[in-house]
């Protein structure tokens, strides 16, 4: 149970290829077809080492060819070259007695209940216990910034085992010579963690950590190659599509919210977009998944970076307000209108003669936090009101959310959410640890929020309505309810998503449509309208 604790807290074969391809002009060593490609590691925390892992191509019926569309990997190479990267020591891999199904579990108690991934090869099927294994898959790849809570308490429900019929996406999965041979895009879906990945772009393979997405020296390395200067075949597009469709059909947070009752699977969904992910060249293809993304009409799903097949500079239209959902397009207007008004905004301001306090930031990350500690330490003896200035404010890190709480209360913080996939739900209690340095003040506590409140900032609006802790004024939050994942798909493409991380009220009813205030305001930056507000609700 500590481990769970622990867990709810943060939630071989190598040859050298000789011979080279002029593309171009450019120079490229000739590394496509099955064979050994280098293995690169670029993380700085990830724990594995450069070398090789070997790329299979197949035909229909499993045999290994020269060279293919879609790109394999042994499973049993794959976790043995990324076990730096994830807890491959805590892991149990097994097969049963036919040499069918190829498992991946963790040992959960002394009795020997474990919880993981069993794929079977043969019916083309993988079972995931819980999604609560990607969890332990995991290693400890960053800083957490917040050491100071824990976790008191928690109440569980059990998960459903989610049964992923891969013939419903056109993948295949092989045994041949003793190799549990799968896409390789799926083998990193499935066993590399959330803190790693593993990035093929045709002449090499690449791991790098999600820290790393801002690094442009770490994205150039991985994202040059001969595939700049390749077009994309009809069957891989295909299999781009139909990876999309299982990625979002089982590990998208919004997949009930976006389908509703018109959609039973991202497979139908996205033939909305065909035109152009399917009968295009491969820029259209580019502009087709974004175009998907950004139907979703979700702020917390994006493409980060186009494939490998476009060429180096190649960049998007840039979007329009047009472009966008009813959801987004409110957001990116009140945040456009909002911007010149507080843009020159201080930390913390002294309004009514010094009888209230403001303290406004636009984002929970570790220097934030300080500085607000910092600041709270002396505050004037005159203020009766501090205002929580959320307006501006899109989310961040959900360990400092919690801690800012702690200026509100010092007792329990309770956060409850569910995953959407296997129906799991956890109602966490979080308490200070001796090494916080919070304390509840005694002040009359206020959040101000408007359409731009997002993500954390929604949490922690709902948190401080939902336990009485602060009066809600201003503008109903934007919302935001998932915590993001980083995924890539098969063509290279960069997204982030709404993942499975679901955060609700104490009923499991999503928190993502945004917190209605108490008090609404015309202008939620307009300090004498919120004098005026608080000051005739004494």
């Amino acid at each position: 149970m500590k481990k769970i604790f622990t867990i709810l807290l943060l939630s071989l074969i190598a040859a050298t290829l000789g011979g080279c391809d002029i593309i171009n002009g450019i120079l490229f060593p000739y590394t496509r077809g099955t064979g050994a490609l280098d293995y690169v590691n670029l993380s700085k925390t990830a724990n594995v080492s450069d070398g090789f892992l070997n790329i299979y191509y197949l035909d229909d019926n499993g045999l290994i060819i020269k060279d293919g569309e879609v790109p394999y990997v042994n499973a049993k190479e794959f976790l043995w070259k990324i076990q730096g990267a994830i807890n491959y020591l805590y892991m149990d891999i097994s097969t049963t007695k036919e040499k069918t199904t190829f498992s991946t579990k963790f040992r959960m108690d002394e009795e020997g209940n474990k919880l993981g991934i069993e794929v079977d090869f043969v019916q083309n099927l993988i079972t995931i216990d819980e999604f609560l294994y990607f969890d332990l898959l995991g290693a400890d790849l960053t800083e957490d910034p917040t050491k100071t809570i824990e976790v008191e308490s928690a109440v569980f429900s059990d998960a459903q085992s989610t049964l992923i019929d891969l013939t419903n996406y056109d993948m295949n999965l092989f045994i041949s010579d003793g190799m549990y041979l799968m896409p390789f895009h799926l083998a990193n879906l499935l066993y590399s963690g959330d803190a790693y990945d593993v990035f093929f772009n045709g002449d090499k393979i690449y791991g790098y950590s999600a820290s790393q997405l801002d690094d442009e020296a770490v994205l150039s390395q991985m994202y040059f190659s001969s595939y700049n200067y390749l077009s994309m075949s009809t069957e891989y597009k295909e299999y781009c599509v139909s990876y999309t469709a299982l990625l979002f059909d089982h590990f998208y947070g919004l997949k009930e919210e976006v389908l509703g009752d018109d959609y039973t699977s991202f497979n139908e969904y996205l033939d909305n977009y065909s035109n152009k992910l399917i009968d295009s060249n491969d820029d259209d293809f580019s502009q087709g998944m974004r175009d998907f993304i950004v139907g979703l009409d979700d702020s917390h799903s994006g493409m980060i970076l186009t494939g490998i097949y476009q060429s180096i500079g190649y960049e998007l239209p840039k979007l329009t307000l047009a472009d966008l959902g009813p959801r987004r397009k409110i957001f990116e207007e009140t945040r456009k209108d909002l911007f010149e008004k507080v843009k020159d905004r201080e930390m913390f301001e002294y309004l009514d003669n010094d009888k209230t306090l403001v303290v406004y930031f636009t984002g929970f990350d570790g220097q934030t936090l300080s500085d607000i500690k910092d600041g709270l330490k002396e505050y004037k003896n005159t203020v009766e009101n501090i205002v929580i200035d959320l307006s501006y404010n899109t989310g961040g890190n959900l360990g400092v959310t919690i801690e800012l709480l702690g200026f509100l209360t010092d007792g329990m913080v309770p956060i409850s959410y569910k995953n959407p996939t296997d129906l799991s739900t956890t109602t966490a209690q979080y308490k200070k640890t001796a090494l916080n340095t919070t304390r509840a003040l005694s002040v009359n506590w206020y959040i101000l929020t408007s359409k731009v409140t997002f993500s954390a900032a929604n949490l922690m609006t709902f948190i401080a309505k939902d336990n009485n802790l602060a009066t809600i004024i201003g503008d109903k939050s934007s919302g935001g309810a998932c915590a993001i994942a980083y995924e890539v798909l098969p063509d290279g493409t960069m997204i982030v998503m709404s993942g499975t991380f679901k955060l609700t009220d104490d009923n499991y009813d999503s928190i993502e449509y945004g917190i209605d205030v108490d008090y609404q305001m015309n202008d939620v930056t307009d300090r004498n309208e919120l004098i005026s507000l608080i000051n005739g609700l004494k």
